[in-house]
């Protein structure tokens, strides 16, 4: 039931301004909305934590330090700003403690993946529906000072394009790893979007942190998947750059229109 509920989740609060809170009462419903469904799921993790915790391992650790983030908002200048930052922060440890505690077993960790992935995904497809009028939220896609910018499901502009970079890195990983072609065609296909979609947000935090993001997770793969994850990158913005003067005129069309 909780590998279920992660996974509504993901998908529906995604819709919900993707629970992002820009310090504006619109915001606050979805949060709310947000924080009952939690709690309920919170009392059943309670439940299997009460048989099953115990401190073997620094996540076991952390899972307990998570609930410390909360108390950071016990002090604020705002009752009311703070009292949402709280509920945020009670959302990030009950799913810190669901990734915890289901997350250690192969099929628990693939869900959860997929989750993620795929829901990026659909905020990516969501988002070009908003492009091209086949779909419509608010502020999705806006033309300002700089041009047209996108934001998807989150209103903000950097917040999108910090969201982007979570899944890019996702895709590439998903083609490195898959075995079955038709996953491998799929995320493959992905890259070059989620590329275009990132481009487009015209944010230069996003842009400056890339390479630092990029530089950060090498590490972690072996020097023949450093080769293909730079192949990959490389090959995907190559092919998003060569389109993204069209397509952006054709968005700002539709978007006068």
């Amino acid at each position: 039931m909780c590998m279920l509920f992660i996974q509504l989740f993901l998908f529906i609060f995604l819709f919900e301004a993707a629970l992002f809170y820009g310090y504006s009462v619109h915001y606050e419903k979805p949060i709310n909305s947000a924080v009952i469904w939690a709690g309920i799921i919170l009392f059943l993790l309670s439940i299997y934590y009460f048989y099953n915790w115990k401190i073997e391992e620094m996540r076991d650790f952390m899972t307990a330090w998570v609930w410390a983030i909360p108390v950071c908002y016990l002090t604020p200048v705002s009752a009311h700003h703070a009292a949402f930052m709280v509920r945020l922060s009670l959302l990030y440890g009950i799913f810190f403690g669901l990734a915890a505690a289901f997350a250690r077993e192969k099929r628990g960790a693939a869900l959860i993946q997929q989750g993620i992935v795929f829901a990026g995904y659909t905020a990516v497809i969501y988002c070009y529906m908003n492009m091209f009028g086949n779909a419509y939220h608010k502020d999705a896609v806006m033309l300002t000072g700089e041009g047209l910018r996108l934001t998807s499901v989150f209103q903000y502009a950097n917040a999108y394009a910090a969201y982007l970079l979570a899944i890019l890195l996702c895709a590439v990983w998903m083609v490195m790893r898959s075995r079955k072609w038709y996953a491998v065609l799929l995320h493959a296909t992905m890259v070059v979007p989620t590329l275009l979609s990132f481009f487009l947000t015209l944010s230069r935090g996003g842009l400056v942190m890339l390479p630092v993001i990029v530089l950060l997770v090498l590490p972690f793969y072996r020097f023949v998947q450093q080769i293909s994850f730079f192949v990959y990158l490389l090959a995907g913005s190559f092919a998003a750059l060569l389109i993204v003067e069209p397509v952006k005129e054709l968005t700002t069309s539709v978007f006068n229109r």
